[in-house]
This record gives structure tokens, C-alpha cells and sequence, in this order.
């Protein structure tokens, strides 16, 4: 299974707090990390992690953040040949961390600045490409449209998560360039604003499979025959969650291309971003046998195609 991931590459840094204060007031954190992050970057990584092929389409600045990034990249394994240097901070995210989600402030930087895809990426023969919603703001937009159609025309799948702001104009967008895609995943919050407020199930002329991430409430994916929802997981302790719809996504991708079925696809997601949760960081995203172990401890049986 070969993916590739576009979007943007980040250092995260998180504060883990009690609570956000208002506006000139003052937290604490109680704890404090660095670590790389980035909506697409986190999907090339936990993608990689379960055992797929990853590779990174992205931008970074030519500054330490930028060349700790792709080392990091690299030591993971996510191919970083489609990477560009630019001459712009690379993108940093400031992420408040309490034990029921994050806010963030993000300054996207060399993110920003994508270039045009090359016609020698097709040839590593990808079955997916993933795109970050951020990725279709401002200049990137052309860009973004190029890559999609080139991997439309070579019957490559395409997934969406309509991350934040574009959840506001995703459905417009789309629908202007007619363009049909394979996948489009969002969470609770974005599947509002996205279909302002419609059923997700009226909207399968845009996408083959519509999923909803719905947190501690678990998931549903609306499909041809119907949707298909699966409970969460629960966990003792949360730690973190950044990133946790990142992992969800590579988790659900990965199962697609496993052979298994809407339900089984959910579980698997679910049981991975649970997982995730109790660690820090958006790179901790779980290993093939650790999603399996979790699954058969809650008495879940999934036997994947490899």
C-alpha cells in the first residue's frame, strides 16, 4: 500500500493545561513538548507506522526546523524525495492541551508555498493520495487542483479531511470544479459547517465515502448502502489528542486498502486514534500489532489482507 500525504509539515509545540484562559489572563502548563506535527505530516507518519508506504508532498523552511523535520521524517521511514525548501519560516503551531481537546494558534509559514506537482511522482505507482483541507487555502489552491486531477485521470484515490476553516468553504469549492473524490473525512464540528447543517448521507454525489469523527461518541461513515457507525473506545487516562483525527485517518485509510468492510474499517480506526490518545505528540501514532492486541483485548477479531 502506497500513500502519499499532502499537506502541511509543522513543529508543534504543546503546552498541556488545566484550562485556556480568557483573553489577558494566565495559565500554567503543567507540562511542555516539542514535537513535529502537521495535519498531512501526521497521516504520512501514522500510515507508515501500520506498515504502509508513505511519502510526504510538502513545503519547509530553509531554517533547523525545517531540516529537523525531514530527519524526522526520514527516521521514521516517509519518503521526503517530494519535499521543498522555501525561503519562509517553516510552519509552527502553538497547541493548548487540556484532558478534553486543543485550541491552536498556527502560523503556516513555508506550508504556504507548495510547488507544482512533477509529472515523475505517478511513476511510484501510489493507491492514495491524502490532502489536508489546509492545503486548499490561498495560493496552494491551483496547485492542489492539478495534483487531484492528475491522480483522478491515473484512478488513484483521493481523500480529503476537511480540516477547520476549510470545512467553511469546502462544499462550495468542490462543487465548482466538479470534482468527485473517493473519501472526505471531518469531525463532528466540520461535518456541520461543512454541510451547514444537512444530513452527510444527501451529499455522496461529492464522495464515495463520507466519515464523521465523532470523538468519544465513536464514528459513522455514510456510504452507497447506507451509514455505518461504530462506538468509541474508551481510555483510563488522556494525555493528549492532538493529532488523534490525523491517526484516525491513516488508521481508516489503511484498513480500506486491507480488504476490510465499513464496520471493521471504523474499529480499526477508533482502536488506533484511542490509542493515540494516551501518548504526547502527533507522531505517536500506534504499530500494526499494537492496534491488533488492542482490538483482541476488547474482544474484536479483524484479519486483514497483506
Amino acid at each position: 500500500m502506497r500513500l502519499l500525504a499532502v499537506g502541511d509539515l509543522n513543529v508543534d509545540i504543546i503546552l498541556y493545561v488545566s484550562g485556556i484562559p480568557k483573553e489577558g489572563g494566565e495559565e500554567h502548563a503543567r507540562d511542555l513538548s516539542i514535537s513535529p506535527g502537521g495535519s498531512a505530516a501526521n497521516v504520512a507518519v501514522a500510515f507508515r507506522r501500520l506498515g504502509g508506504e508513505s511519502w510526504f508532498y510538502g513545503s519547509v523552511g530553509n531554517d533547523v526546523f525545517g531540516n529537523w523535520l525531514i530527519e524526522l521524517l526520514e527516521d521514521v521511514g516517509v519518503n521526503t524525495e517530494f519535499v521543498s525548501r522555501r525561503d519562509r519560516t517553516t510552519g509552527t503551531m502553538v497547541i493548548l492541551s487540556t484532558e478534553r481537546d486543543r485550541t491552536i494558534i498556527g502560523f503556516r509559514g513555508a506550508n504556504e508555498m507548495l510547488v507544482y506537482p512533477r509529472e515523475e511522482m505517478w511513476d511510484r505507482g501510489f493507491d492514495a493520495v491524502f490532502v489536508s483541507g489546509y492545503s486548499f487555502l490561498g495560493e496552494n489552491l491551483s496547485r492542489i487542483l492539478k495534483l487531484l486531477e492528475s491522480a483522478s485521470e491515473r484512478g488513484v484515490k483521493v481523500y480529503v479531511d476537511a480540516s477547520g476553516v476549510f470545512a467553511h468553504k469546502g462544499l462550495d469549492l468542490l462543487k465548482q470544479t466538479g470534482m468527485r473524490i473517493h473519501g472526505l473525512l471531518m469531525n463532528e464540528v466540520e461535518a456541520q459547517e461543512f454541510f451547514r447543517g444537512g444530513d452527510p448521507g444527501n451529499y455522496l454525489w461529492l464522495a464515495d465515502e463520507i466519515v464523521v469523527k465523532m470523538g468519544s461518541k465513536g464514528s459513522v461513515v455514510y456510504h452507497e448502502g447506507g451509514s455505518t457507525y461504530v462506538k468509541a473506545f474508551p481510555v483510563d487516562t488522556v494525555v493528549d489528542t492532538t493529532g488523534a483525527g490525523d491517526v484516525f485517518d491513516a488508521a481508516y485509510i489503511f484498513a480500506s486498502f486491507s480488504g476490510l468492510g465499513y464496520k471493521e474499517r471504523l474499529l480499526f480506526a477508533n482502536a488506533s486514534a484511542a490509542i493515540k490518545i494516551t501518548r504526547k505528540g502527533g507522531w505517536s501514532s500506534p504499530r500494526l500489532e499494537e492496534v491488533l492486541e488492542f482490538l483482541r483485548s476488547k474482544g474484536v477479531e479483524i484479519s486483514l489482507n497483506k
